[in-house]
């Protein structure tokens, strides 16, 4: 989890209307994300393949409520590695 809910989490909070989350995937995985989320929520397979041809970003926006989840896939870079190796489990 990145961006603005991180802050809230762990800094000073304010407004956000969406949810950020780095994630490392492959090909492999594309089908198995689309099985987890196509019911509730809107995911594009083609902007989610690109995402990955791109190392950037795809979204999902969840059907009813209208709340979006943006997935930016891992870079592959020092930092953005070692940013990853930090990650922490907060379990809910």
């Amino acid at each position: 989890m990145t961006g603005a809910l991180a802050v809230n989490y762990h800094g000073k909070p304010r407004m956000t209307h969406d949810i950020d989350v780095v994630i490392l995937i492959t090909t492999n995985d594309i089908q198995r994300i689309k099985e987890l989320f196509d019911e509730d929520f809107y995911i594009d397979e083609y902007s989610l393949q690109s995402a990955l041809e791109e190392v950037s970003m795809f979204n999902i926006v969840h059907k009813e409520a209208g709340f979006k989840v943006d997935f930016w896939i891992l870079k592959d870079d020092a930092y953005s590695k070692k940013s990853f190796e930090r990650r922490k489990w907060y379990p809910y």
